[in-house]
């Protein structure tokens, strides 16, 4: 009966030393899909689009899957910026008029930043709308940012990154820049990423239909978002 115990207790200690990392993310269209996002938020992938028909074939489940853990949250809004800016109205099933620019605060990355659940791993995926809708870059400000600064994507992203550390600093965090995007938008990622020390990954040609990644899509971009952690 000892010996039972003992080794009962061995499996339970390797068991939760050995288990893999909770992966959340914080994303737009890219990430969504019906039923896994909460309610009320706009989804863009639901079963078959683009030939994605279930959850387990969205970039963010097989990334999960080959770092050994599991999906925490995915906190994705279709249209979403990481600003409070965004598409005065919105054309077709993606994209935007030439109207200005519209008041995104209540779906923006900044304010779900702290519905990420108990994540080690945060993966922030974004920016796509912001360069789409034309949201202008603004400059660099590390500190003493106030709302208005919050409308340009490079403030927008450095309080993101500086509200996630606070609200999990013990996560690991990491953005994932699409493909495709203007070079300001690029330019401003790397930037904002190499100020906090956060890693930036760049996807590189990524199948896509209608804007978005096909099933074939998200199986590259898993594969590159993997690469790059384990650099």
């Amino acid at each position: 009966m000892y010996k039972r115990v003992v080794s009962l207790a061995a499996v339970i200690i390797v068991g939760s030393v050995f288990a893999g990392p909770k992966v959340s993310v914080l994303g737009d269209s890219y990430s969504t899909y019906s039923g896994v996002i909460p309610g009320g938020y706009e989804v863009w992938y639901t079963p078959g689009k683009n030939g994605v028909d279930s959850p387990d074939k969205m970039w963010w489940s097989i990334v999960a899957k080959g770092l050994g853990g599991e999906v925490e949250k995915i906190d994705a809004w279709s249209g979403s910026t990481v600003s409070n800016s965004g598409y005065r109205n919105r054309i077709g099933r993606f994209g935007a008029s030439s109207c200005g620019l519209a008041d995104y605060t209540h779906q923006s990355f900044m304010t779900r930043s702290d519905r990420l659940g108990s994540a080690d791993v945060i993966l922030v995926f974004g920016g796509t709308n912001d360069d789409w809708a034309g949201v202008p870059m603004g400059e660099n400000k590390w500190e003493d940012r106030g709302k208005g600064d919050l409308d340009y994507f490079r403030p927008a992203l450095a309080e993101l990154i500086v509200r996630l550390r606070a609200n999990y600093p013990k996560a690991k965090i990491a953005f994932i820049l699409n493909c495709d995007l203007k070079k300001d938008t690029g330019d401003a990622v790397h930037d904002v990423c190499a100020h906090y020390g956060v890693k930036c990954i760049d996807l590189k040609g990524i199948k896509k239909a209608i804007g978005h990644p096909t099933a074939e899509g998200m199986e590259e971009i898993a594969a590159q978002v993997l690469a790059g952690l384990k650099d």
